[in-house]
């Protein structure tokens, strides 16, 4: 089991790496240290040293920063785009498939080094786009199809996701598809 081994050096570098992002990480999200070291299962006391870089953080306190960092969407992007990201970790955990949150879980096969570099309009272009064409193949209606993909990160609709999905509808029946 040794792909589930973290030597001490390489946890010492993430550690490093993400200890200088904390407070711009919390920033984006919104979150106080009083809110945070509970969920955290540390003292507001505790977190606020590791924070300032007066007391060094553990990596049990680091993985559980990871994971909340990770999924939520005002600090994702951030995170993965920085050092403290164990992009490497999470490959040799997973198998060499990196986990993916939120707006951008796979979508239809399509590889990842292709919806990595999807914008938000571009992701939003897709959704609906294999939404109508659920919708088209299922023989569903609209808001049938948007109670199906709500719950999958990918087809999270959107304020006026259903009008996209009539749009697209349209579309394909002038062009004489169904």
């Amino acid at each position: 089991m040794s792909e589930f081994n973290v030597s001490k050096a390489a946890q010492a570098k993430l550690i490093a790496a993400l200890t200088p992002l904390l407070q711009p990480l919390r920033a984006k999200v919104g979150i106080s240290q009083g809110e945070l070291a509970p969920l955290l299962g540390v003292s507001r006391q505790t977190y606020s040293a590791i924070e300032c870089e007066k007391r060094p953080m553990s990596w049990n306190t680091y993985m559980s920063l990871l994971f909340f960092y990770d999924n939520n969407d005002g600090s994702r992007e951030f995170l993965r785009a920085s050092e403290a990201y164990p992009r490497e970790m999470l490959k040799r955990f997973n198998a060499g498939s990196m986990p993916r949150g939120g707006e951008k879980a796979q979508i239809a096969g399509i590889p990842d080094e292709i919806t990595d570099k999807l914008d938000e309009t571009a992701l939003h272009a897709v959704r609906a786009v294999l939404m109508a064409e659920y919708a088209r193949c299922a023989g569903e209606t609209d808001e049938t199809v948007l109670k199906t993909f709500s719950g999958l990160a990918v087809m999270r609709p959107e304020p006026g996701a259903a009008r996209t999905v009539k749009t697209i509808r349209k579309k394909n029946k002038k062009r004489g598809g169904a």
